[in-house]
């Protein structure tokens, strides 16, 4: 029983971590809705294999456009904000799918960094997995600890009034 409380504050601090940074993503995601909209093109459209550490494919769309912001042209990568490499290569086929090279498209850039835009603005399911993940690994954490705290913590500080 003496592995619960450091096995807890693993859990704990692991899940809160992926919590936090889960929000900060979707805050960022959803500040992509008030960027500017303007006209790019898509200039590389196409998909990555990777392996994970247990061997399996990872696939990722690359997809790279090209847009001007008050007459200065740049070039992006990032279709959402949380869009990483995933096992599911339906999904990525269908993004290369729908920006194909030379199409063009709507470019969400912040006014503030210009050289930072996206194709696609807004919090999608995918950038919520974080969040969801965090809420996971976090509620483990406190289980172990309620847990240990009704059947496994030494007479000592059960004497201890929480609260």
């Amino acid at each position: 029983m003496i592995i619960a409380v450091p096995l807890c504050t693993i859990f704990l601090t692991i899940g809160f971590w992926v919590l936090f940074n889960g929000i900060r993503l979707c805050i960022q995601a959803h500040e992509t809705k008030r960027w500017e909209p303007s006209t790019g093109e898509i200039t590389e459209s196409l998909m990555e294999i990777s392996r994970d550490s247990e061997g399996d494919d990872l696939y990722e769309a690359k997809i790279i456009f090209a847009y001007s912001f008050n007459n200065k042209t740049y070039h992006g990568k990032k279709i959402f904000f949380g869009y990483s490499p995933t096992k599911d290569k339906q999904n990525n086929e269908s993004l290369i799918d729908y920006f194909p090279v030379g199409k063009q498209v709507t470019v969400y850039t912040n006014r503030a960094r210009p050289d930072e835009s996206v194709l696609i603005p807004g919090i999608q399911r995918f950038t919520l997995t974080k969040v969801w993940l965090g809420i996971f690994i976090a509620f483990w954490g406190l289980w172990f600890f309620v847990m240990w705290y009704l059947f496994g913590m030494p007479a000592v500080f059960k004497s201890i009034r929480f609260g």
